[in-house]
């Protein structure tokens, strides 16, 4: 639109609003990359970051393995007992998020040419879009633990516990891993005592790879070995355990250091290539990061920053692994309304600074894991405990 010859607070409003709803989503673009984990869950890679209207809450169903197997029964004879425990549900409610952007009636007295408003604005519209970014990048892992208007996040979906008993780490059965003891989506979840005794089957697995105990202490994917890396055993063994049937984890998250040391270790598998007699040249660097079927990323926000639980030794800048089951969106769903997805507002004024133009950048998410029970954490590694 041309800029207005009424050099009103409202037409700058209206110029700046008009102007930027078409750079809208390109500054979505540029600053999706902020945060690792929700750019992986975007349609066009792992489809699990969902547009839909986000109202109150959500409540699923949560299967408990206290309630009996079920009956071999001829059809005829006697009267199927129906199920005696009652049915525990999980509660997610969304997060509102704002940032706020605009100029001041002093700036824009200062400078009579709207051209330069708006190359003010550039710079703080787009601030505003990355921090918002940022701030969720960050909340999607430490959870509402210290705010409680957060959404929950990753470390409170996949806890990190110790593994249960003495024995080695992979001697273990995978109950001895599920050993989740904190509320989790109004579920107060319950350690395991034994296979399919106690627990709600809401606990994610965990294993601590940085006790003596685990005889993973200080070991990483960097160690040099005669044999087959421990780590890697230990690593490979986790994932089979993360799995339901052949429903496997597709994607894995680690922190700087593994995620460095795993490329590292995968260097001596490279090799020089060619095509006929072009050659393809030596590229020491590994693009796709995978193991089996899983896409791995490195995310720095998934380090802990605070030590969590009393009996825990995930302590603050902990380095782990997280394996995740997606799903399609089916057992982990990051969902924005479409009315608020990381969107600006209108430029407005309000009473109290009527001559200042201002917008906000706004968000109404909600995260959610349905299905902990196929997740699960690697925490403590490289270090000794």
């Amino acid at each position: 639109m041309p800029f207005p010859a009424n050099r009103t607070t409202a037409a700058l409003n209206e110029l700046y609003t008009n102007t930027y709803e078409e750079y809208d989503p390109k500054i979505i673009d540029l600053t999706a990359r902020s945060s690792p984990m929700l750019y992986a869950a975007q349609p066009d890679w792992l489809n699990f970051y969902k547009l839909k209207p986000l109202g109150h809450h959500v409540i699923g169903a949560v299967m408990d393995t206290l309630e009996a197997e079920a009956t071999p029964w001829d059809g005829e004879s006697s009267t199927p007992v129906l199920a005696a425990r009652v049915a525990r549900g999980n509660y997610w409610a969304p997060s509102n998020y704002y940032k706020g952007a605009g100029i001041t009636w002093r700036e824009v007295m200062e400078s009579r040419d709207p051209y330069e408003h708006l190359d003010v604005l550039d710079q703080r519209v787009y601030v505003a879009y990355k921090r918002t970014v940022e701030t969720l990048g960050k909340d999607i892992w430490r959870g509402n633990t210290n705010n409680a208007l957060r959404i929950l996040g990753y470390h409170q979906a996949v806890f990190p516990q110790d593994q249960q008993g003495a024995a080695g780490f992979m001697a273990k059965e995978k109950w001895q891993f599920r050993q989740a003891a904190n509320t989790y989506a109004d579920v107060a979840r319950v350690a395991f005592t034994a296979e399919d005794v106690a627990g709600t089957n809401w606990e994610n697995l965990s294993g601590n790879v940085g006790t003596t105990t685990s005889g993973l202490a200080a070991s990483s994917f960097a160690n040099t070995t005669a044999g087959p890396n421990a780590m890697f055993g230990a690593f490979d063994y986790f994932y089979e355990l993360c799995a339901e049937g052949l429903d496997y984890p597709n994607l894995i998250v680690m922190t700087r250091r593994p995620y460095s040391d795993y490329k590292a270790a995968c260097q001596g598998y490279l090799r020089y290539g060619r095509t006929d007699t072009e050659s393809r040249g030596i590229n020491f660097a590994i693009d796709n990061v995978m193991y089996h079927k899983a896409v791995i990323i490195v995310d720095d926000n998934a380090r802990y920053t605070q030590a969590i639980g009393s009996v825990v030794i995930a302590t603050e800048g902990a380095e782990n692994i997280h394996f995740f089951n997606t799903g399609d969106g089916e057992y982990m769903e990051i969902a924005a309304d479409p009315a608020a997805n990381i969107a600006m507002s209108d430029f407005y004024s309000d009473s109290d600074t009527p001559l200042n133009s201002k917008c906000l950048v706004v968000t109404r998410i909600r995260n959610r894991v349905m299905g902990p029970h196929r997740c699960g954490v690697l925490f403590g590694y490289g270090t000794a405990a």
